[in-house]
Formats: C-alpha cells, structure tokens, sequence
C-alpha cells in the first residue's frame, strides 16, 4: 500500500515530467517557480509535525541536460 507521501511524489514527479515534456517553460523555470514552493510548502508541513517526510524533498531537474539540448 502506498503512504500519502508515496502517492504525493509519484503526482509530483509526473507533473514534473509533464512539464518538461510539454516544452513551454525552461527547466529552471519549473525548478525555481513550481517545484521550489511546492517543496518548501511540504518542508513547512514537517517542520509542524503534519508530514513524516518532505515528498518533494529530492525531487530534482538537471538543467545541464537540458540546457545542451538546445544547443
């Protein structure tokens, strides 16, 4: 059975790969303007004992890998 931190980070990483795969926005975009807050909203909710664990927490994007795609 999946937690519901389980289940948050497989919905993150999905709208994370959607994002990527859509093309409107570059990768440090979505990195600094979506998943940064997103992250620090769940980091917030440890910090108050609501959360075990930050699902967000390792959630990353490499922007050396997609900076040199465009080249």
């Amino acid at each position: 059975m999946m937690t519901r931190a389980g289940s948050a980070r497989t919905t993150l990483l999905a709208g994370k790969q959607n994002s990527l795969r859509s093309g409107g926005r570059a990768a440090k975009t979505i990195r600094d303007s979506k998943l940064a807050p997103v992250r620090a909203t769940f980091q917030c909710a440890v910090d108050n004992r609501k959360l075990d664990a930050n699902p967000a927490a390792r959630i990353n994007i490499d922007l050396r890998s997609r900076s040199s795609e465009k080249r």
